[in-house]
């Protein structure tokens, strides 16, 4: 019989798997069906959106949309961005929390004590109960309310990842526009660090690689290409049509945007993730099945206790029988301690993980990962921000912190500092090879200036606030495999060499000012 019982199993969860699998496919075929621009050729697609004015032979000479027709279809289609979810407001957030079973059940205690008080006022004790059990009750939701606010203010603050401005062709000049602005026919370059705003159909490209993490999952970035793709092949392989939220790694492009806002790839699957209800977690589920199982066993004992007690008494005074015997039972096995240690316990793990930088969004989530001993991931961007900061440099055969101030573990933010100030405060470090390392790590990037008060330049997935002015660069920048990149310069630069590990060597033409 367990041998049968175990195929059994095994055959429902390879129907499972293979429903699963049907599942994902069908969604695919269906969010691929409403493209075609994969598989036109790039005459086709000049056709298609004749109004951004491609040409075909350099794309990168072409006019783009004007801003009279680009207005007109902002406000037909509407901005650039997803339909955030609906959020629950402060007040059924909290009522909620009092909707719990463990809460509702010491609430029935607490109001049954009430009631033997007014019954009987004699016996203080079951006021002091029912108050102690109520302050218990709301000091616990309150603060269960709290942690998931905060949890739900963190989340929203993910947002500020998404791009917020992209370089745009209009009326043939080249313009940085808000994100939110993009419509259908926008041409828009993708550039090293640039986060895709849009479904675009690239029409140039040249060595453009995409990370596509948050459509995908996996960090390993792409090479996408401006050919066509065959007539079957989905949109998801035609490596031609970058996706909105994925970033560029490498190269530089242009391309046209095909779908905005909640049309794009990225829109339908958050459409497909919000619709879903939300799911009890497994702690949720023992909980429910824990309070049923002591409701059962606490009325069953009443209800004993309740008869013995009135065929002992010969089935006088049943009215001080069922108070004393069913109801007191009742709230007896009712374990009112359990509740309020269980939150605080889930609370004390949640603030810990906090200070380690583990967000969780719900406490119930903490016995999951109470569960788990390690977690193997190779997410990058969707478990981590895709955000490198540089904060020691190895350098001979020693280690020198380069950001002092702060550290993750105090949820503090890092203050990076700049070559000017190594020189000035840190006489002890002023010798050449680390002014050679950091000249480099300075002028050897493609970083353009993000915010001019707060002078904050930004290169690929990596914000530094040192350089004073872009250093414009060739086409083609440092990889592992070119080894060497040169900086357009009016004179013959010097040469600095670094060895990174023998026999490799990076040599950086730089123009020293």
């Amino acid at each position: 019989m367990d041998l049968l019982k175990k195929l059994i199993r095994k055959v429902l969860r390879k129907n499972d798997t293979g429903a699963t699998v049907k599942a994902e496919a069908a969604i695919n075929r269906n969010l691929s069906a409403s493209f075609i621009e994969h598989t036109l050729e790039r005459q086709e697609i000049a056709a298609l959106y004749k109004d951004s004015g491609i040409d075909v032979d350099n794309p990168n000479k072409s006019c783009g949309l004007s801003e009279t027709l680009t207005r007109k279809r902002l406000e037909q289609d509407g901005p650039n961005k997803l339909t955030p979810p609906k959020e629950l407001s402060n007040a059924m957030l909290l009522l909620q929390q009092f909707l719990n079973m463990f809460w509702l059940m010491l609430m029935g205690a607490g109001t049954a004590s009430l009631i033997i008080y007014f019954i009987d006022m004699s016996v203080i004790s079951n006021l002091f109960i029912a108050v102690v059990l109520y302050v218990v009750i709301i000091f616990m939701c309150f603060l269960s309310f709290f942690e998931e606010k905060s949890a739900r203010k963190v989340v929203r603050g993910f947002t500020k990842l998404l791009p917020t401005s992209c370089e745009a062709i209009r009326d043939g000049i080249r313009k940085t526009v808000s994100a939110e602005d993009l419509v259908v026919g926008d041409l828009v370059f993708i550039r090293i660090g640039n986060k895709v705003a849009a479904d675009i159909r690239i029409l140039n490209s040249n060595g453009v690689r995409l990370e596509m993490s948050s459509i995908t999952g996996e960090c390993e970035p792409i090479e996408f290409t401006d050919k066509p793709a065959g007539k079957n092949v989905s949109i998801f392989e035609s490596n031609n049509i970058a996706l909105n939220g994925s970033a560029c790694v490498d190269g530089e492009g242009l391309g046209v945007v095909i779908r905005t806002g909640d049309n794009t790839v990225l829109g339908q699957i958050a459409k497909l993730t919000t619709a879903q209800d939300n799911q009890k977690t497994l702690l949720d589920m023992e909980i429910e099945k824990f309070v049923k199982f002591l409701t059962i066993m606490g009325l069953s004992i009443a209800a004993v206790v309740f008869i013995a007690g009135i065929i002992i008494a010969k089935f006088k005074n049943i009215f001080v029988i069922f108070i004393n015997g069913f109801v007191c039972v009742a709230i007896a096995n009712y374990p009112c301690g359990l509740p309020a240690t269980l939150t605080s316990q889930m609370t004390i793990v949640a603030r810990r993980m906090a200070r380690k930088n583990v967000l969780c969004k719900k406490l119930p989530i903490i016995e999951t990962f109470g569960a788990a001993t390690i977690i193997a991931s190779d997410k990058t961007g969707t478990l981590t921000k895709n955000d490198m900061t540089v904060t020691e440099v190895w350098y001979n055969k020693r280690i020198e912190v380069i950001n002092d101030k702060g550290d993750n573990r105090d949820n503090e933010p890092k203050t990076p500092r700049s070559v000017d100030e190594a020189r000035e405060h840190d006489t002890d470090r002023n010798e050449q090879s680390l002014m050679k390392m950091l000249t480099v790590m300075t002028v050897c990037n493609k970083a353009t200036k993000a915010e001019e008060e707060k002078k904050t330049m930004c290169d690929k997935a990596i914000e530094v606030e040192e350089g004073k002015k872009t250093v414009p660069t060739l086409d083609q920048p440092i990889n592992a495999v070119q080894r060497q990149l040169a900086l357009a310069s009016t004179t013959f630069p010097p040469v600095v060499s670094i060895n990174i590990d023998p026999p490799e060597k990076v040599n950086v033409y730089v123009n020293l000012m």
